[in-house]
């Protein structure tokens, strides 16, 4: 039987669409990779962030503050293919429907650094969009 080999192809992660987030978890680690990811422009609203964001492979996640109101992200390990970094809006509002949206906290820092984001006085018990 002859040896048939299958191209390895770039597929969209599984939270390229907002219906789809991934939750983030207190002291849990979650690996991620953009490649193939699209925009879902009706779940975004560019005029929020102005130009400090560069909207081009995003992925959804979300968590819930339980009862904190102050949070850290951590982003370590980044390997950006254009070397930008990650960028990183997080959202109060309801999931794509932009004109529910307000920021919460914007970062576009264009370094691949490891970066810790503070995020204080949150409201208790509420969910969050990244």
């Amino acid at each position: 039987m002859p040896f048939t080999q299958i191209p390895l192809c770039v597929c969209q992660v599984t939270n390229d669409n907002i219906e789809n987030r991934i939750e983030l978890l207190p002291n849990n680690t979650l690996t991620s990779k953009a490649e193939g990811c699209t925009v879902q422009w009706q779940c975004v609203d560019e005029s929020l962030t102005g130009k400090e964001i560069e909207y081009h492979n995003d992925q959804w996640f979300y968590f819930n503050t339980g009862s904190l109101d102050n949070y850290f992200l951590n982003i370590s390990n980044q390997r950006c293919r254009d070397l930008r970094g990650v960028q990183l809006v997080v959202i109060d509002g309801e999931p794509c429907k932009p004109e529910t949206y307000n920021i919460v906290s914007c970062v576009s820092l264009a370094t691949q650094d490891d970066i810790f984001i503070e995020l204080q006085y949150l409201k208790t018990e509420y969910s969050y969009l990244i």
